[in-house]
């Protein structure tokens, strides 16, 4: 939990992790695997989130340098005909 600080916010806030996965509708399971390190997902970040009233801290679960998979794909299809059509213009 190294983005929301050296401090799991559950312990802070007096939530016991029954307590928390009950109110963020996830399990108990989840939320031990999520204060372990061992969970990435997403929904299950944003319920707890929710429910600790930490929503401004969503910003901190993504990267600095989000780039859409979509948009790669777009740009890599776009450098591979730019050095096709270079190609033809050459010959």
């Amino acid at each position: 939990m190294s983005a929301l600080g050296p401090e799991w916010p559950r312990k802070q806030r007096g939530f016991s992790q029954e307590a928390l996965a009950q109110e963020a509708g996830i399990g108990v399971a989840t939320l031990r695997r999520i204060e372990d390190g061992n969970d990435s997902k997403l929904g299950s970040w944003l319920r707890i989130l929710k429910a600790l009233e930490m929503e401004a801290t969503i910003d901190l679960l993504l990267p600095e340098n989000f780039r859409s998979p979509m948009a790669e794909a777009k740009k890599k299809r776009r450098a591979a005909t730019r050095t096709i059509m270079s190609r033809t213009r050459r010959s």
